[in-house]
């Protein structure tokens, strides 16, 4: 899922409108984790500008504690856990990257896939899915690429690095 939102302001030069659209598109997408016995856990990330970096009522939705075994996922973000978590969009976001966690506990068999639908996110800006050791093991272009199959537990927890663009007018 994508939703994106573009702003335009118009500049007047005396008798002249000038569109200018400035960097100012907000988006949503999803990715979703799931495990072999087919459980599946949604998460939604993304930048408006009106929410908060923070939890938003109404946008964002916390993700209840962790089990303590068993499959799981959820966004970590600022200490809190989520399953949708919008951050602040602001025209000064365009090319600074925003890095969310995704904590995982992994079931029974060891296995859990990551998958996404990257339609259209090579125009919103660089979404980069790596390991906790800067990529070392795990190094995913998210615009490329689109699941990520992943069988050891001592990957529970990945960087999900997202960047909006900064060119052509598009920052988020």
């Amino acid at each position: 899922m994508i939703r994106i939102k573009n702003a335009m302001i118009v500049f007047s030069l005396g008798l002249f409108f000038i569109p200018v659209i400035l960097s100012a598109q907000d988006f949503e997408v999803s990715i979703n984790a799931s495990s072999a016995d087919g459980s599946s856990i949604s998460m939604t990330f993304g930048m408006e500008e009106g929410a908060t970096d923070g939890f938003d009522l109404g946008t964002d939705e916390y993700a209840p504690p962790a089990p303590p075994t068993g499959f799981d996922a959820a966004l970590a973000w600022d200490g809190d856990r989520y399953y949708t978590q919008i951050l602040a969009g602001l025209y000064s976001d365009a090319g600074v990257e925003h890095v969310y966690d995704i904590a995982l506990g992994y079931p029974g068999d060891n296995l859990i896939t990551i998958t996404w639908d990257n339609t259209g996110w090579s125009d919103l800006g660089t979404f980069v899915l790596q390991d906790a050791f800067g990529g070392a093991l795990i190094n995913v272009d998210m615009t490329i690429e689109t699941s990520l199959e992943l069988t050891n537990p001592a990957f529970n927890l990945l960087k999900l690095k997202v960047t909006p663009a900064g060119s052509a007018g598009r920052s988020r």
